[in-house]
């Protein structure tokens, strides 16, 4: 039996703590605050990973004309374009991806344009490394 809950990873009787290992096959979630202006993720994506889904939710509201897009420094809506949501009202927008991200490891760049003076959301992107 395997188990994974995102730190922990068990198989049989063995328990063995992650981290930031790369395990084939798990799914890993990238999660962060976003205010009013552009921020890139803490945490960096591994090389290569598959992102398999991208959410914004918006949990103040922004100010009209402000724009949300996410994706990384050389393709700032890779993963979800200004069309996906609609920073003016809550809710949470998803884009099911299945989108190679670069061969190396990179964050995850939330770009806010419309210079906005309110507005906060929760960006949240969860991205593997397939099993080959």
């Amino acid at each position: 039996m395997t188990y994974w809950d995102g730190r922990y990873f068990a198989s049989g009787i063995v328990i063995i703590e992650v981290g930031t290992v790369v395990v084939q096959g798990a799914i890993r979630e990238i999660r962060f605050q976003l205010g009013t202006a552009t921020k890139s993720s803490t945490t960096q994506i591994p090389g290569s990973s598959r992102i398999l889904y991208t959410a914004v939710q918006i949990i103040d509201v922004y100010d009209a004309g402000a724009r949300i897009s996410i994706g990384h420094s050389g393709d700032d809506d890779l993963l979800m374009t200004i069309n996906d949501n609609t920073p003016q009202q809550l809710g949470t927008y998803v884009v099911d991806n299945d989108v190679l991200f670069p061969g190396v490891a990179t964050s995850v760049l939330a770009t806010v344009t419309g210079s906005p003076t309110n507005g906060s959301a929760i960006v949240i992107v969860r991205h593997s490394q397939p099993e080959t």
